[in-house]
């Protein structure tokens, strides 16, 4: 449960990566979980997030894209259904994001120079360069429908 208190100490992680799992996180949890993650990162240390991108599945679905919704036909053929089983992630997302709240929510935190990740190739609006640590995009998957955002410990 990596929404309660954590086994670290206080300020002992260099980089805390959360890759499409806080989706997975009750509203009413979002905080506390954010202040948690907050705590265990040392000072100077980052925080790197991906979760689905609201978004762009709305993009995707008024411009009648299905090919974009990453539900396979055997699950949904319908461009609804993959919309509805992308946001829900079939019954397993609580929570869905868009940048700006995510990046509200990190600074909310404590978190500071809170921008989207960037990563050659990207088509996200909302991306800015950050300077990349060893080890923290090793595990970006799902590119062109995440949302991904760093932010740093002061």
């Amino acid at each position: 449960d990596f929404t309660s208190h954590l086994p670290w100490d206080d300020d002992s992680v260099d980089l805390l990566v959360s890759h499409h799992a806080l989706q997975m996180v009750t509203y009413v949890k979002l905080r506390s979980t954010l202040a948690e993650w907050y705590r265990i990162v040392k000072p100077g240390g980052r925080i790197r997030i991906s979760v689905p991108n609201t978004l762009a599945a709305f993009n995707a679905w008024l411009s009648a894209d299905a090919g974009w919704f990453p539900i396979v036909d055997e699950a949904e053929t319908s461009l609804d259904g993959k919309l509805c089983a992308y946001l829900t992630w079939y019954s397993e997302a609580r929570t869905v994001f868009t940048f700006g709240w995510l990046q509200e929510l990190l600074r909310e935190a404590g978190f500071v120079n809170v921008v989207g990740a960037y990563w050659p190739g990207a088509s996200s609006p909302h991306l800015a360069t950050a300077e990349r640590i060893p080890g923290e995009t090793e595990l970006d998957t799902r590119i062109e429908e995440s949302i991904y955002i760093v932010g740093d410990k002061p």
